[in-house]
């Protein structure tokens, strides 16, 4: 007996629901008993390039999806898309699938515009058409996840944005303009109740000072592929990881960091490239006086080994300090650094030492 096709509608929504969309797709046309099980799922992964079809294809078979969708929610929304740019995909088609997806209460919305070109991905060389989402995506109610990768296109915010409800924020490839609507969305005012936060290679310019105040925010990992040239403020009263991969130590204003349990900082960027040492890694480490876990990873030891000062400038030891993870040049004379930082470390448990990039020591104390 075909037990699976005699379970309550609702079951069987439920049972597809955990399956790749095409496959979802394919359990429809089984028979007419299984005609219904795409118009209530709450997984909605649309990829463009996971169907292996035409764009005029694709668009087509969104379409026929959400039109026999029924009024049940979504928790899950993806659209991963090329750049749109022909009369088969454009602008207006994407903004007509979030708003469904706005309108049927999404909780989790993935936006990726995915680009033709793989040096997009390292750095925008060409100027980047600006794009402008549904206003009503940056007001959802229901929103408690949201990611957004754009390729380095230039994204226009509204004048209000707000999300009561968000948890998780990951900008991937978004390219920043505006000084006062960028420091205005991170900010409690738009997230007022976010969590983690994730910026990835994104492209900020005119902007002098990045502000991030977030009261309830407890992860927040910044990553960079361009040299530094603008200040962060951050204010995050109960943050409690804090990651930075970039090419220099970032210029980082902040009084939150004694809240730090975990640290992670790497530098990707040759510090001789560089006129003048910075006292960045300096004032970094100033600041992290309750961390229990920290990384200093790449090049970032040898920015200390150029600061004459960082000798005499650390604050009292890092009692609180049980894991210490190091990356260190085997061609630069780092010796003096690695003791001087351990005998700031009275309690440290657990000592992992890279001389990169071959692992030289991992100690348990």
């Amino acid at each position: 007996m075909d037990r699976i096709s005699n379970l309550p509608d609702s079951l069987q929504n439920h049972i597809v629901s955990f399956l790749p969309l095409k496959d979802a797709i394919i359990c429809s046309v089984l028979s007419k008993q299984w005609s219904h099980v795409c118009s209530s799922l709450s997984n909605l992964d649309f990829i463009e390039i996971g169907f292996r079809v035409s764009r005029e294809c694709f668009k087509s078979i969104v379409d026929q999806i959400l039109s026999r969708h029924d009024g049940s929610d979504i928790r899950k929304f993806c659209l991963m898309v090329s750049p749109f740019e022909d009369e088969f995909l454009s602008l207006l088609h994407v903004n007509t699938w979030i708003s469904f997806a706005l309108r049927h209460n999404v909780q989790e919305l993935y936006m990726f515009i995915s680009s033709n070109r793989p040096e997009d991905l390292l750095q925008a060389v060409q100027p980047q058409p600006q794009i402008q989402f549904p206003c009503a995506m940056f007001t959802c109610a229901t929103l408690t996840s949201l990611t957004l990768v754009a390729s380095y296109k230039k994204l226009k915010f509204p004048p209000d944005t707000r999300f009561p409800v968000l948890k998780k924020m990951t900008l991937w490839m978004i390219s920043f303009a505006d000084e006062y609507l960028t420091n205005k969305f991170f900010s409690d005012f738009s997230c007022p109740m976010l969590n983690d936060l994730f910026i990835r290679y994104c492209k900020i310019k005119n902007i002098t000072t990045l502000n991030i105040s977030f009261s309830s925010l407890k992860h927040f990992s910044l990553y960079e592929n361009l040299s530094h040239s603008y200040k962060i403020n951050l204010s995050a009263p109960n943050l409690l990881e804090f990651v930075y991969i970039g090419m220099y130590p970032p210029d980082i204003i902040s009084r939150t960091f004694s809240s730090l349990v975990s640290a992670t900082f790497k530098g990707e960027g040759n510090p001789y490239d560089l006129d003048d040492v910075s006292n960045c890694p300096r004032k970094i480490l100033q600041e992290l006086r309750n961390v229990e876990t920290l990384a200093l990873l790449g090049s970032f030891i040898e920015f200390l080994n150029r600061d004459q000062y960082f000798r005499s400038s650390l604050p009292t030891p890092y009692h609180s300090l049980k894991y210490l993870q190091l990356g260190m040049d085997a061609y630069q004379n780092q010796g003096h650094e690695l003791i001087f930082l351990l005998r700031n470390c009275p309690n440290i448990q657990r000592l992992s030492i890279t001389y990169h990039p071959v692992l030289l020591y991992n100690l348990v104390v």
